[in-house]
């Protein structure tokens, strides 16, 4: 599953614990008897031939592009382990930035979420406590700001531009003014460090 380098800092200290992504047109629910899982397809009839986007109970690497490997991690230190190429670019080797880490033991571990629960929710619904808390933000406006950012939805064409403090601030007045375009639905996807 892939997240900015900024996220998956926050999933190793703990402040992330949900991940946000945007329904797609032809997402689908599938309920079977031991999982839940979302597919993306465009027929009823082969619902059950798709891989699907996430499970319940499956554990994802975390990576911070497409195609790119899963990231390792120090458990001692909570940081990310770089690789590093050698000088003569034949061969690499990992690296953190641990002196214990480094020099006495070699406990790093591939970065990996298991997935704890998934629902759909409209952007701007999402509550304080899971901006703070769970999402590892310093408030809702900041998610929302960075949700939009991120998803290229020009905010600044969503509104006047006299509006966009009053955005920061989240007035009821605004929320109630945006239609559903500008207030994609999401799946939130809870879920854990794999131990």
């Amino acid at each position: 599953m892939i997240f900015t380098q900024d996220s998956t800092q926050k999933i190793l200290s703990g402040a992330k614990k949900q991940t946000r992504r945007l329904v797609k047109e032809d997402d689908k629910v599938v309920i079977g008897p031991n999982y839940i899982s979302i597919v993306n397809c465009k027929s009823d009839f082969s619902v059950l031939n798709v891989k699907p986007r996430w499970v319940i109970g499956r554990d994802y690497a975390v990576q911070t592009g497409r195609g790119k490997q899963g990231l390792w991690y120090c458990p001692i230190c909570k940081r990310i382990i770089r690789k590093i190429l050698t000088d003569d670019d034949t061969d690499y080797f990992y690296e953190c930035d641990c002196i214990f880490c480094n020099c006495l033991s070699k406990t790093w571990k591939p970065l990996r979420i298991k997935l704890t629960g998934i629902r759909k929710e409209r952007l701007l619904n999402i509550s304080d406590d899971d901006a703070v808390l769970k999402e590892g933000f310093g408030s809702k406006a900041e998610l929302i700001i960075y949700f939009y950012n991120s998803a290229k939805i020009k905010y600044e064409t969503l509104y006047r531009e006299d509006d966009f403090e009053e955005l920061k601030e989240l007035k009821p007045e605004i929320i109630q003014g945006v239609i559903a375009k500008k207030n994609p639905e999401l799946w939130v996807l809870d879920f854990e460090v794999k131990k």
